[in-house]
C-alpha cells in the first residue's frame, strides 16, 4: 500500500505532499521523512475558524469540524 502522507521522523508532523515536507524542512532543519499510511487530518476550528490538524487542543468537546 502507497504511503498518502509524509511523516517527520524529529517531530512526528504528518504532511500532505512533498512540496509542504520541503517547506517543513526549510523552516525546522529537519531531514528524517518518511511515506506513512496515515492520513492528514483537515480540521477547521468552529471557534475562530483557522485550520488545524490536531486534535489534542480544544476548548470545548467537538469544537473541530471537517471543511
Amino acid at each position: 500500500m502507497a504511503g498518502v502522507s509524509l511523516q517527520c521522523g524529529d517531530c512526528s508532523a504528518l504532511l500532505k505532499s512533498v512540496e509542504e515536507t520541503q517547506e517543513h524542512a526549510e523552516l525546522t532543519s529537519h531531514t528524517n521523512f518518511s511515506e506513512s499510511t496515515e492520513p492528514v487530518l483537515n480540521l477547521v476550528c468552529t471557534t475562530c475558524s483557522k485550520p488545524c490538524r490536531s486534535k489534542t487542543v480544544s476548548p470545548t468537546p467537538n469544537s473541530y469540524s471537517k471543511p
